[in-house]
């Protein structure tokens, strides 16, 4: 049994555009057709059909493509630690405008969290660095994250020479 590949969201709007746009077309050019009006009129009233269909299909097609990437760019920048980006609210009354004010306050929030975070972990260090008891920290791989004056002095090391290294090259156990 073949697989049926979804149909992106973009295409989805345009096929709904264009069955919205042919339908009152056929009625019009039935009608025309109905009552009389010349072949040229009819071909004319086409034409201009088409190509208004086409230029707002194309239109709406590179807007939705464009809001759709610079959202997608705005959360990939996210992902990546990138809080300063912000997407710009051209309205805030559509869902859209909505959307693009939850991202933007998203990444506020996240800024704040950071910095708090940040905070936190300056007045650990600060703590850490001042207490009068040997303290070591590592990482997943054994290796030395964090080391206090004490520890340096109890294991004849400098923080230099300790940091990133295993924990038994420097002669501590775990």
């Amino acid at each position: 049994m073949a697989k049926t590949r979804p149909v992106r969201f973009e295409k989805q709007l345009l096929r709904y555009l264009l069955i919205a746009t042919l339908v009152p077309t056929i009625l019009l050019l039935v009608t025309l057709w109905y009552y009389q009006a010349s072949i040229n009129l009819m071909v004319l009233i086409f034409l201009l059909l088409f190509c208004l269909t086409g230029f707002c299909a194309t239109t709406l097609y590179q807007r939705i493509n464009y809001q759709f990437r610079t959202l997608s760019n705005l959360l990939e920048g996210m992902s990546h630690g990138d809080y300063s980006l912000r997407g710009r609210r051209i309205s805030e009354h559509d869902a859209l405008g909505q959307l693009v004010g939850q991202i933007n306050d998203l990444a506020d929030t996240l800024t704040k969290q950071r910095f708090v975070a940040m905070e936190s972990q300056l007045l650990v260090e600060k703590v850490i660095q001042h207490i009068d008891v040997a303290i070591l920290a590592v990482d997943e791989k054994q290796h030395i994250a964090l080391i206090n004056p004490a520890a340096e002095s109890l294991l004849n090391v400098s923080q230099s020479q300790a940091l990133e290294k295993s924990i038994d090259a420097i002669g501590a156990q775990s």
